[in-house]
């Protein structure tokens, strides 16, 4: 799953919950500091050790938001988007 998938989401107002496989392996992203990180998920630790691209999600966003109204509005499916 790339870092986009989870942003789209959040435009169209879903929650994107999947399984995640071999969880203590793989390192997911932080929106925040890691002490801020760390208060509101202690549990979480060593896992959201990188922060996000931002400048990515910038970048994308126009595309993102194309693709989250089209979801949005029915004109395309989730299986469209997978490679």
């Amino acid at each position: 799953m790339t870092c986009a998938y989870p942003r789209l989401f959040d435009l169209v107002g879903k929650a994107l919950t999947p399984r995640i496989r071999d969880l203590g392996k793989i390192t997911l992203l932080r929106d925040d500091t890691p002490a801020a990180t760390t208060a509101r998920y202690p549990h979480a630790g060593k896992l959201l050790a990188d922060r996000w691209n931002e400048d990515l999600i910038r970048a994308m966003y126009p595309d993102l938001l194309r693709v989250g109204g089209s979801l949005n509005f029915g004109e395309a499916t989730t299986f469209m988007l997978a490679p």
